[in-house]
């Protein structure tokens, strides 16, 4: 009737991330995408909707043998067992920079899995990268140091790699 028209409620939207291409549901062993040695896969679930994300290989015990085997030849044999240890810790270094080029995909790949915030998952992988830079860092600054000992005798601590480890993740969704 003649006066100013209501102001309309301001609606809140909510942006949503995109969801992340996924180029890679393999296992990586030796250097490269494999399938599992048993053909086994599993379902990968969106946390918010209950959808399969991507159908994911499942290693088996004979997988993390050969990828420890594979681990083990890699640590044992040139490049890496000539390497300088400040060239392992380049190396590291590199990664983190990777991880820091692809946070944003990364981030993407991690909310969706994980059902969390873009900024959340966007502090984890500056988490990693900050991790890997950290340690990349150590790389050529261990040191031993000399127990005291009694006696007339030569003592000194040497730190090697121990070798390869096998880190397992278990699975939030599906069988």
């Amino acid at each position: 009737q003649g006066g100013t028209p209501m102001a309309q409620p301001a609606l809140a939207t909510i942006e949503r991330a995109a969801v992340p291409a996924i180029r890679q549901t393999r296992l990586f062993i030796n250097n490269e995408w494999v399938d599992p040695l048993d053909g086994t896969c599993f379902d990968t679930l969106n946390p918010a909707t209950g959808e399969v994300i991507a159908s994911v290989a499942q290693g088996s015990a004979a997988d993390i043998d050969r990828a420890v085997k594979a681990a083990r030849r890699a640590l044992e044999s040139p490049p890496y067992s000539t390497m300088d240890a400040a060239d392992r810790g380049r190396l590291l270094v590199r990664l983190a920079d990777l991880v820091e080029a692809h946070a944003q995909e990364l981030a993407q790949l991690e909310s969706l899995n994980a059902g969390k915030t873009i900024a959340d998952s966007l502090g984890d992988m500056q988490g990693v990268a900050n991790s890997l830079r950290y340690y990349g860092g150590w790389a050529d600054k261990i040191e031993g140091r000399t127990p005291p000992v009694r006696g007339n005798f030569l003592t000194y601590t040497l730190r090697q790699p121990v070798g390869v480890v096998e880190r397992h993740v278990a699975r939030r969704h599906g069988p």
